[in-house]
């Protein structure tokens, strides 16, 4: 903005304007006459005499020194921006630049990142829509635990569920999974749980419910049964029934289960009992296993008489001054055979405990065994070793093999060739129909005339000699060494062959043979003992070996082979 001064050089006039003076605020005069200044006002001044008339444009600049904003309107000072810590996501921050919105996070977004430092209250108020409830346990019972809802009847029959879950069923019994699964297994803890409300039997005047027959049949199916229950997973209950009872005097009665409106099969067990004939109070009790867990049952109970009659007497008699007349409620429980993890009524726990003496397992194998690692843990057949790697510290291969049912042979191949003496022992007899017979070797399957040996053997009392240079098809013993199917039952025969340096390829393999057996039934010259240096015309190393008969008879059942490696 520019001032001009005017000057009036032709007269009339004062000669020159020497003050100016301005109408708007928003522009300062100043300076002198002869050396005016114009200034704009501050900026306060400038927009509350000129408001702008759209959006004012900072070209990057900051504005500074700002006072904190107060009005909806009003600019805000940096330092009145909210601070939010980038990894808390308990506060979630929406909406627009003009309608921004800030609300917390789920509940448990804020618990897990914001835990509770002291208990909360819930004022009285429900906690609803919850899938299940876990707490953490006070010290000693930290273990994992969810109440997860409720069925009809019995466990869950379907569902995902962790050991530790319970349920609740509307009969009143409490379900803890016991191993995890879908829906997984199931126990009822505690023995002796009544599994459902007792039924009573009470009529306000005597009622007699008798019988004659020999036959059992239904006490009373409508009044005197179990009620309906749900088996526990032990499979187990315990039924018990009260009552007072008559019968014809020396006469045999009999009480018993069965399912109900049925009168057979019978469950459980029978009892029978014999009295003089005057009515007496009986408490009889019947355990029934083999039940499906988590189904439904109900039992009436059953009764029958040897001869003459058998009686129950009912009454519900309440008054303080008995009538005498004879009679008492019939009184019918059930209650689950458990203990623990679901065990079941004279079995052992499926988990933890401690045993206070030894198990007999009745010739029963122990199944379903993982491996042993503690000195005194049960091991795992197949943890039984096939080879033994070292003895007295010298390396060892031990390998048996048990004739199952006669065979032509046995057989050891891949011998492995790391070791230095072979040894094998042979314990058995040859199935011939003869008194006796003769181990065979042969080596590598080598069939041709390529074994040799020199024999010294005694027979009875009698010694002898022989050579058996003429080269064999086998390693065969000079006499008869074993016995045969018609030598006495039980006599086996043994064979113990010894091959040094049997891997190796500089020598030709050499043994020590000594094999026999004695009969002492029969005659004593059906004894035989050899022993010879037996020579194989190889110098391969050995890497198998077949036991087989002279007579080409099949082993005897039961025959043994013992290959040793060291």
């Amino acid at each position: 903005m520019s001032v001009i001064i005017i000057s009036n050089a032709s007269g009339g006039g004062s000669g020159m304007v020497d003050s100016v003076t301005a109408g708007d605020l928003s522009i300062v005069v100043g300076g002198t006459a002869s050396n005016p200044t114009i200034e704009t006002g501050t900026l306060d001044e400038i927009a509350t005499l000129h408001p702008p008339a759209g959006p004012v444009a900072m070209n990057s600049k900051k504005i500074t020194a700002l006072a904190n904003g107060s009005a909806s309107t009003d600019a805000a000072a940096f330092g009145q921006l909210p601070v939010l810590a980038a990894a808390d996501t308990s506060i979630v921050v929406a909406g627009t630049a003009t309608a921004p919105t800030v609300a917390t996070g789920t509940l448990d977004v804020i618990t897990a990142q914001h835990p509770p430092a002291a208990n909360w209250s819930n004022n009285g108020y429900a906690i609803t829509g919850v899938s299940d409830l876990a707490v953490s346990g006070l010290t000693g019972a930290t273990s994992a635990s969810r109440y997860v809802g409720a069925t009809t009847s019995g466990a869950p029959a379907s569902g995902t569920f962790a050991v530790g879950d319970f349920v609740i069923d509307q009969s009143g019994l409490m379900w803890v999974c016991t191993i995890a699964g879908t829906p997984g297994t199931w126990a009822t803890p505690g023995a002796g749980t009544f599994l459902c409300a007792p039924v009573v039997y009470a009529p306000s005047s005597q009622t007699v419910l008798s019988t004659t027959s020999s036959t059992l049949s239904a006490v009373s199916s409508t009044h005197v049964n179990t009620g309906s229950f749900t088996a526990p997973s032990s499979g187990s209950v315990i039924v018990t029934a009260s009552m007072v009872c008559d019968n014809t005097s020396g006469v045999a009665s009999s009480y018993a289960l069965a399912a109900h409106g049925t009168v057979t099969p019978v469950v459980g067990n029978t009892i029978t009992w014999m009295d003089a004939g005057s009515y007496r109070p009986r408490t009889v009790h019947f355990l029934v296993s083999g039940l499906t867990a988590g189904t439904s049952y109900n039992f009436d109970l059953l009764f029958a008489a040897a001869s003459g009659t058998t009686q129950v007497v009912a009454l519900g008699a309440s008054s303080t001054t008995p009538t005498g007349t004879t009679g008492a409620p019939v009184l019918v429980t059930v209650q689950a055979v458990t203990y623990g993890a679901a065990m079941t009524l004279g079995a052992l726990p499926l988990s933890g405990g401690t045993m206070s003496g030894a198990i007999a397992m009745g010739s029963n194998k122990i199944t379903g065994l993982a491996n042993g690692s503690g000195a005194q843990d049960a091991a795992a057949f197949g943890q039984i070793p096939t080879s033994v790697s070292s003895i007295g510290g010298i390396p060892q291969s031990v390998s048996v093999q048990t004739l199952a049912s006669a065979a032509a042979s046995i057989t050891f191949s891949s011998i492995p060739g790391t070791y230095n003496m072979l040894r094998l022992v042979v314990i058995g007899a040859s199935a011939a129909a003869a008194q006796s017979d003769q181990w065979t070797v042969q080596l590598n399957g080598d069939t041709g005339n390529h074994y040799d040996l020199e024999t010294f053997y005694a027979a009875g009392t009698g010694t002898g000699a022989s050579d058996g240079s003429n080269a064999q098809a086998v390693w065969i013993s000079a006499e008869s060494d074993m016995p045969g199917a018609n030598a006495t039952a039980g006599i086996a025969g043994i064979l113990d062959l010894t091959i040094p340096a049997y891997a190796g390829t500089t020598f030709q393999k050499v043994g020590i043979w000594r094999s026999g057996y004695y009969d002492a039934v029969t005659a004593i010259t059906d004894g035989f003992v050899v022993v010879a240096t037996e020579s194989w015309r190889s110098m391969a190393a050995i890497t198998s070996i077949v036991i087989a008969t002279h007579s080409g008879s099949n082993l005897a059942a039961g025959t043994t082979a013992i290959l040793y490696l060291s």
